[in-house]
């Protein structure tokens, strides 16, 4: 009796420190999310197959965010996809037809795909990061433009374009000056990024994150110690029977 009474001391400390375990599963969300989507391609689809050729196509952000990461698709018959990426990213709020006013480019990192048989044959989603991040302002008409030095007729690659436009048609470049429209085209592509955004600055973890995320670190160490004593609290109890 002695014994089944210090259990039920020592029990609810134990579901106690499991409950508190329980919200730290939700303290890894990555801070990352969709800013602008506009997927999947759909209609007709159209393949880019001059590398040489910038494709851009134009987007607008409901709020302020930081551009971090673009998803897209391609088409790649003999799997000869390089990871080789060029984005540039352009501020037209004026609507300049040339795209002249540039802000940002680089070579896409951490570059990944895998296969969208859905979309077409061959075809595959890709995803960048970019080299950093880039504050965009919301309601401002931005354009992405990206260049794949892999693209050819023969075996087929390129950029997966189809003919649903969202806003404005898309352009295409051979050197970032001169443009010329692609009537009725579209890019289809997701944007991601952190939309938390307060003077300017980055702010990657949520504040609720963190403090679970501190929780869960104390309770790694903490919880030893109470099986511990709660241990010994029983094996006392059963030596004083």
């Amino acid at each position: 009796k002695t014994q089944d009474l210090e259990l039920n001391k020592v029990l609810p400390l134990f579901a106690f420190s499991i409950l508190l375990l329980v919200p730290t599963g939700i303290s890894n969300v990555s801070a990352s999310n969709v800013i602008f989507d506009d997927s999947p391609p759909a209609g007709t689809i159209v393949i880019g197959q001059v590398p040489t050729i910038i494709r851009a196509d134009d987007f607008v952000l409901a709020e302020s965010s930081f551009l971090t990461d673009v998803h897209f698709w391609i088409i790649d018959e003999d799997d000869g996809f390089d990871n080789q990426v060029e984005y540039f990213v352009y501020d037209n709020t004026a609507i300049d037809d040339d795209l002249q006013n540039l802000i940002a480019s680089g070579i896409g990192q951490n570059v990944m795909s895998m296969p969208a048989p859905l979309v077409c044959n061959n075809c595959k989603e890709v995803w960048i990061d970019l080299q950093s991040p880039i504050l965009l302002e919301a309601n401002e008409i931005y354009w992405i433009g990206l260049r794949l030095p892999f693209s050819s007729l023969s075996p087929l690659r390129g950029l997966v374009s189809d003919n649903t436009p969202d806003g404005f048609a898309q352009r295409g470049s051979p050197n970032g000056v001169d443009w010329v429209t692609n009537t009725g085209l579209d890019i289809p592509m997701i944007l991601t990024g952190n939309n938390r955004v307060v003077g300017g600055e980055f702010l990657p973890i949520e504040t609720t994150s963190l403090v679970l995320a501190g929780t869960q670190t104390s309770l790694l160490w903490v919880l030893p110690i109470i099986f511990a004593s709660a241990s010994f609290y029983l094996l006392k109890s059963r030596i004083n029977k």
